[in-house]
């Protein structure tokens, strides 16, 4: 019995709530056996009220999930997005770091954890966990999106931001490459090449922006 997993990232509400939800899956979680049915379901239950923003009913049921099968890595950092998304995010740390250590082999928690330290500030933690992630999975377009954003954060601090810009693009480029549905990357490529004065391609992500607006 296969289980569902929550696959985005839902990356940090950097540009106006930019959040994507449609990347491709990432690889599988590595294991030697399949996890209890009983927490396959649960961790099933989990995914859709967390779908609907129930977070609270998700919280139980990734708890009991991981009560009947302590090293499943799906239902460790589903519920780490729990406490992610209720801001509680010293809990949600350890879900993740929890997960990776119950696959190491996995790229989607160091990926989470990232966005973590990302919304608190901690670049060079947050850089580490998405390097860590893009080395697992090069086509995590989750992964290269978020240090897009790490890129235009500390463009924002830096005196010359122009280095930072350019970064930034290329991990948009990459997260399309793998997705070119991903609206905001396109929208925020265009305004990157905009500041750099590549006017072309500007136009064309601005095209393709409004091609895949949601």
């Amino acid at each position: 019995m296969s289980s569902i997993r929550i696959i985005s990232a839902c990356c940090v509400l950097l540009f106006v709530g930019a959040c994507f939800s449609t990347v491709p899956p990432t690889q599988e979680p590595t294991r030697e056996k399949l996890p209890p049915k009983i927490a396959v379901y649960h961790n099933n239950r989990g995914v859709r009220f967390l779908n609907e923003n129930q977070l609270d009913q998700a919280e139980v049921e990734f708890k009991t999930a991981v009560e009947a099968s302590p090293d499943y890595p799906e239902a460790l950092s589903n519920l780490g997005l729990v406490y992610k998304y209720k801001g509680e995010y010293e809990q949600a740390v350890t879900y993740f770091q929890r997960a990776i250590k119950a696959d190491k082999k996995w790229a989607a928690p160091h990926n989470h954890l990232g966005t973590v330290y990302l919304e608190q500030k901690q670049y060079s933690l947050a850089k580490e966990e998405f390097n860590k992630a893009i080395k697992i999975d090069e086509k995590y377009a989750d992964a290269h999106y978020n240090m897009a954003v790490l890129e235009m954060r500390l463009a924002d601090q830096a005196k010359d931001p122009k280095p930072y810009w350019k970064n930034a693009a290329k991990e948009f480029q990459k997260a399309t490459e793998v997705n070119p549905q991903l609206y905001w990357a396109h929208l925020r490529l265009g305004d990157i090449y905009q500041q750099l004065g590549d006017w072309e391609s500007a136009l064309i992500r601005y095209r393709l922006a409004s091609e895949t607006r949601p």
